[in-house]
């Protein structure tokens, strides 16, 4: 029971979540600043200052209450000593972790503990920009894998193979209670079109015959609500573990899903490579790690499992402060038809269209191929165009900031048809964007349904009061 996980199994588990830590400080680091800075669309000082440090800090736990961490300087600081600690984790799992009780452990532990402590910190503090499964997903892989660092304990992947039950099995569950399309087997004849942002693969597995693309959600029920059950069985556990490894596999090919399903594969590959235990038994003190974290997952699983057995069930939800165990789900309703907001500048002669990195703009661009990193504006505007303007100020913070002329903003868009002079008014549309059939141009096409954000400049009555209200 206490013997040392394979090593092969530590390698991957330890290069696998360094990785995607390593992605997602990119992303930080690539965007903080206009997001979460001092200026930017959602500041974190706003949060910062809106309540003292102490009662905000019991309230989410993150560095970033303390006196002078949420200027621009030290957020893009803390990304980048984030992003160093898990370059270098990933050069030590590539190099080959050394066996427990020979020093190669605990300083390795002391860096995935510094990187879940990082990234706990910009969760807490993160606005939308942060609230995504995924986010707590890393927490809960992070301090995984910060415990099996320290004690290299085989004990701990049975914790791995209890976080992958629950975020396969609470994907499955929240499919089958949410939307009927996944009761009817008929949802992949939409998601495709509709996902946040599809590559280019997407537009392909669109135009699959609809009797393949049914028999693609029957499939997807057996790898999330009967797959999973086979990792607490011996016998099954391994063929179970790369059965999930081929399904995370082929959602990375089918769309953009930022670093989701690569983490999947991180928390995965070492149950499917742990084959047999490594010469050598872990020490008391490991023993005595591993225990106590155990009974804290167990007396912490208590809550979410119940949320997991609810007809209510709750998606990407957590019950602890410090997201050490969580319930996951995915596309509990899928869209039947994608709508898209469309920013326009008008400089006094023409309107103008931002494009977006990565999102469907243009319907002649190709969409492109970005997992794991993810544009968290370009996910944010897909689901602003599911809801009313009321529900996105930050949308019209940005429009106030284009219409400034502001560097910060412009960093986030693919382009900038007012490269000299700002724009004299700004607007928002509402298109309907579709796939191009086989054999026409392009790769959508789309028709204008109406005015997301009426127009308006800088000297707006309504955007004056709006501005004196947040602070801009």
């Amino acid at each position: 029971m206490w013997s040392i996980a394979h090593p092969k199994a530590l390698r991957v588990a330890f290069g696998g979540v360094a990785g995607v830590y390593t992605v997602a400080f990119a992303s930080l680091v690539a965007q903080v600043r206009p997001l979460l800075g001092e200026r930017g669309l959602t500041p974190v000082a706003d949060v910062v200052q809106s309540m003292p440090a102490s009662e905000g800090f019991v309230e989410a736990p993150s560095l970033l209450w303390l006196p002078g961490l949420h200027s621009d300087v030290a957020l893009a600081a803390l990304g980048w000593l984030g992003l160093g600690i898990a370059l270098a984790l990933v050069a030590w799992a590539i190099a080959g972790p050394a066996p427990a009780g020979r020093g190669g452990s605990r300083l390795p532990a002391c860096g995935f503990a510094a990187l879940w402590g990082l990234y706990l910190s910009f969760v807490q503090l993160g606005d939308r920009w942060y609230g995504y499964g995924w986010e707590t997903l890393l927490l809960e892989a992070g301090m995984l894998t910060t415990v099996l660092a320290a004690t290299q304990s085989r004990v701990v992947l049975l914790l791995y193979r209890w976080l992958t039950f629950r975020l396969m099995f609470g994907a499955g569950l929240i499919k089958i209670r949410g939307d009927a399309c996944w009761r009817d087997l008929t949802c992949l004849r939409y998601h495709f079109e509709t996902q946040p942002i599809p590559n280019p693969l997407s537009w392909y597995l669109h135009h699959l015959p609809s009797g393949v693309l049914d028999a693609g959600v029957a499939w997807n029920h057996v790898a999330e609500l009967l797959v999973p059950w086979g990792l607490f069985v011996p016998r099954t556990r391994r063929v179970a573990a790369w059965i999930i490894v081929h399904f995370q596999a082929m959602l990375i090919l089918s769309g953009n899903l930022a670093f989701l399903n690569w983490l999947t594969l991180a928390i995965c590959l070492p149950i499917a490579f742990d084959a047999a235990p490594a010469e050598g038994q872990v020490g008391p003190r490991a023993r005595f790690v591993v225990a106590a974290y155990g009974v804290l997952v167990l007396v912490l699983s208590v809550r979410p499992t119940i949320n997991l057995l609810s007809p209510g069930q709750r998606m990407n939800a957590s019950f602890d402060r410090l997201h050490l165990v969580n319930t996951y789900g995915a596309f509990g309703s899928v869209g039947r038809e994608r709508d898209e907001v469309i920013l326009l500048g008008f400089d006094g002669r023409e309107w103008k269209e931002w494009e977006f990195p990565f999102k469907p703009g243009a319907v002649d661009r190709m969409p492109r191929i970005i997992a794991p990193f993810q544009p968290r504006l370009d996910w944010q505007i897909w689901f602003a165009a599911m809801q009313s303007p009321a529900k996105n100020t930050w949308l019209v913070h940005l429009l106030y900031q284009l219409l400034q002329g502001r560097g910060s903003a412009k960093s986030l868009l693919a382009n900038d048809p007012f490269p000299n002079t700002p724009p004299v008014q700004v607007r928002a549309d509402l298109y309907r964007y579709a796939f191009t059939d086989p054999g026409e141009a392009g790769w959508w096409k789309r028709e204008r349904l109406g005015a997301y954000l009426r127009p308006f400049n800088l000297e707006d009555p309504n955007l004056l009061v709006l501005a004196a209200e947040e602070g801009w």
